[in-house]
């Protein structure tokens, strides 16, 4: 666990790598959507998502639930990967909600989930933010959900510097090492404030075909949830079939071996 402690630290500092060797196939993410990525096709919308000039994921406005799909193809999450993303929430009404969230799931392109990745079938990994912060029970804070079951959560709000300022731009990092462990770090780069590396038990074992995205949703109160940069490094799902012509290949190998003796 120490030594994915070690790796996501590389990871925030800059340096990106998978945590296990390399696959044969890899697949990697580089995105601004503040910039040149704008607008691209890579992502395809789902719901009250909508491409606006400043970022956003969801308009401004009550009951909204919006989605967005990385549509270049699936990963294989199974396997060791890092990723980061950047995001805002601007323009607040009534104190500003719910949250918005980043996902791995195999419901494909037309699914339309909350933050919290409610509604997903299984296998799925959700990272959520819930930016509704009040007295009321609810407090700006962030939280892992895998299968629907959630295995982490940090109230934001008792950090300081992590409050939920409008307009201060967070950075997300993840990591997993392929082998059940997660790592996790929050920071606002207002300042640099962090909630550190949080480390938790994840079997993502069955993520081996996994859609690569984000959602947000708004309820009475509102905000803008803007999703400002990704990256991120994982492996390629396997060519269907691979598995069984290679054990059948080996097996008429050892067939033709047995016969030759």
């Amino acid at each position: 666990m120490m030594d994915l402690r070690a790796k996501l630290v590389s990871v925030a500092l800059g340096g990106w790598f998978l945590l296990a060797a390399s696959p044969a196939a890899a697949i990697s993410y580089g995105y601004d959507f503040t910039a040149a990525d704008h607008n691209t096709s890579d992502i395809s919308l789902v719901g009250s998502a909508a491409w606006v000039t400043d970022g956003g994921l969801t308009a401004n406005g009550g009951g909204q639930v919006g989605n967005a799909w990385i549509n270049t193809g699936s990963v294989n999450a199974s396997q060791a990967w890092t990723a980061d993303f950047t995001w805002q929430i601007t323009f607040g009404v009534g104190g500003g909600a719910d949250g918005l969230g980043f996902h791995l799931q195999e419901n494909g392109l037309s699914a339309n989930t909350y933050f919290n990745g409610a509604g997903l079938a299984n296998p799925r990994l959700s990272v959520g933010i819930d930016t509704f912060d009040n007295a009321e029970g609810s407090n700006f804070h962030v939280e892992v959900h895998l299968d629907g079951t959630q295995i982490y959560a940090d109230n934001l709000s008792v950090i300081p510097g992590m409050g939920n300022s409008f307009d201060d731009i967070y950075q997300v990092f993840m990591a997993y090492d392929g082998a059940n462990n997660f790592a996790l770090n929050v920071v606002n780069t207002n300042g640099g404030a962090n909630t550190g590396i949080a480390n938790m038990v994840a079997d993502l074992s069955s993520l081996d075909a996994a859609t690569v995205g984000f959602s947000a949703n708004t309820g009475g109160a509102a905000e803008n949830h803007d999703i400002r940069t990704f990256n991120g490094a994982f492996a390629a799902v396997p060519e269907p079939g691979t598995g069984l012509l290679l054990s059948i290949g080996l097996a008429g190998l050892a067939v033709r071996r047995k016969r030759q003796a």
